[in-house]
């Protein structure tokens, strides 16, 4: 059996070798060049002893106690050896194990990958093709000697997004709070590149704030958790800054990431609409929302979106800010293209303070106590 995930390929031989017309003591078995040995056990997995040959990639296997004539010895040993990253084709050559003075009667030899990873078999000889499981290739052989090679390929990584970017100011700040969600439908990944407007700065901090199934994708293998561990941010283009962001492993499913912008604010009265792109992500799709104080009124510059790229949209698709902030939501567009452009107008009324609440009784009651203690309801 060969498996190979990501950039490490494992090989596993298991073999019954029957003895024939003498006594087994040692078996010579010649190992497939540039792998790396790491065990060999019986069919019990128990450790069996070996050492090395006279001869470069050979080794001696010895069984417990020797083989009678007629009798049965198994063996499994196992190899592992790194190719480099298969986002380009990497060709790998079908490990073979020889006994020395033996023949091969049947067997069977079975390829694996991982569910990002594309195998090809290119110049197979010796093995007849017997089926595709789920993936895992499925050969025969029947005693002839077989070789062949693999083409491995990465597939290509499948990106859509879907955002709500929300965004807020009172007297001293404006603030952006966005929330992005990346589904990656095929493939794995583990970069993700994202655009934001230049004004908001290079100091954006990203965080993973969970990873899911995509909705529709049931079958798909997600970590339970992923963590940024590198961002880099690039000079700025046409008002537009990109954001590099590694992860710590490579993976498939819904990722959200979460950014959040506090700054300074000047005596602008406009608001740019924010926006996230994805690089490479095939639909990109979300919710802008505005959020304002009771004293602000937000408006759009212009009272022809169609040529904004964005919609109005229905308060009720996003959760209300807490009660605590005093804040309201304003306005809501959808987008459905990443390249859309809006200004927001604000204008501020000035505030007189009125009753809350108005008590038309109340009681208090205090005691002090023997020790000094003072009670009050």
């Amino acid at each position: 059996t060969l498996a190979i995930e990501n950039t490490l390929a494992t090989f596993q031989c298991e073999m019954a070798v029957e003895t024939l017309n003498d006594s087994l003591y040692d078996l010579v078995l010649q190992l497939p060049p540039d792998w790396q040995m790491r065990t060999v056990t019986d069919q019990n997995n128990n450790v069996r002893k070996w050492r090395s040959s006279s001869k470069e990639s050979e080794i001696v296997v010895e069984p417990a106690a020797p083989i009678s004539a007629g009798g049965l010895f198994s063996i499994r040993t196992t190899f592992t050896r790194t190719i480099k990253d298969p986002t380009t084709q990497q060709t790998l050559s079908l490990p073979v194990i020889t006994p020395a003075e033996a023949l091969v009667v049947g067997g069977t030899y079975q390829v694996s990958a991982a569910r990002d990873l594309t195998i090809s078999p290119v110049e197979i000889q010796g093995l007849a093709p017997a089926g595709d499981d789920d993936g895992t290739l499925l050969f025969e052989t029947q005693g002839t000697l077989y070789s062949g090679k693999l083409a491995v390929e990465r597939k290509p990584v499948r990106l859509a997004s879907r955002s709500v970017l929300r965004s807020w100011m009172d007297t001293r700040q404006k603030t952006v709070d966005a929330v992005i969600t990346v589904d990656i439908t095929n493939g794995t990944t583990r970069t993700l590149r994202l655009t934001l407007p230049e004004d908001l700065g290079e100091d954006i901090r990203f965080t993973v704030d969970s990873i899911s199934q995509v909705p529709g994708f049931e079958q798909q293998q997600v970590p339970s958790s992923v963590s940024i561990t590198e961002q880099t941010a690039a000079d700025p283009v046409d008002g537009q800054r990109t954001f590099s962001l590694t992860f710590d492993k490579r993976f498939a499913g819904a990722v959200t990431i979460k950014a959040f912008v506090q700054q300074p604010r000047t005596e602008e009265t406009q608001l740019s609409t924010p926006f996230a792109k994805v690089a490479s992500a095939v639909r990109q799709h979300g919710l802008i929302v505005f959020e304002a104080s009771p004293e602000q009124q937000l408006t759009p510059a212009t009272d022809d979106l169609s040529a904004t790229g964005v919609k109005p949209a229905d308060a009720g698709l996003v959760e209300p800010p807490p009660e605590t902030t005093g804040r309201r939501t304003a306005l809501v567009y959808r987008f459905i293209q990443p390249d859309y452009s809006l200004q927001i107008n604000e204008t501020r009324y000035d505030t007189e303070a009125v009753p809350s609440a108005v008590c038309e009784q109340i009681a208090n009651v205090s005691v002090l106590g023997d020790t000094g203690s003072l009670q009050r309801s």
